[in-house]
């Protein structure tokens, strides 16, 4: 059996040994609801993330990139507050990191799909991929 993935109090973690802080990510500004997504996101990137080796080296380990909310999605998660896709709808969150996209549309009760070409962000348990940081997530009222 594998040792937890997560380890920490509710509002830190330690996720792919990467150590994370729970955060409440805005994803509109707008009275609408949801507004925000909590999720877990790395705590200090630059102490996981060396820039000079990365412009030097040929040969480097790829930086835990995934585990930064990326204004791409915060601007499709916006989107999707703004034009929730019908109940049900199929969506796939291509490239996902911490699956902001893929997460705003599930409050809409979409179903989804998140890929990412990094292991590190899933987790396998009971036979099934499972997203490791979510955090009481919610559906519009």
């Amino acid at each position: 059996m594998n040792a937890p993935y997560i380890t920490g109090p509710p509002d830190t973690a330690t996720l792919a040994g990467y150590e994370c802080r729970l955060r409440s990510v805005q994803i509109s500004e707008r009275p609408v609801q949801p507004r925000s997504v909590r999720l877990y996101e790395i705590a200090s990137p630059e102490r996981y993330i060396d820039r000079d080796r990365l412009l030097r080296d040929a040969d480097v380990e790829d930086p835990p990139y995934w585990a930064l909310v990326w204004i791409g999605a915060r601007a499709i998660a916006a989107h999707l507050t703004e034009n929730p896709p019908p109940r049900g709808a199929r969506v796939c969150d291509l490239g996902c990191g911490l699956g902001l996209a893929g997460l705003t549309a599930a409050l809409y009760d979409a179903r989804g799909t998140f890929c990412d070409i990094v292991e590190a962000a899933w987790i396998e348990e009971g036979g099934r991929p499972e997203r490791t940081w979510l955090h009481r997530l919610r559906r519009p009222m």
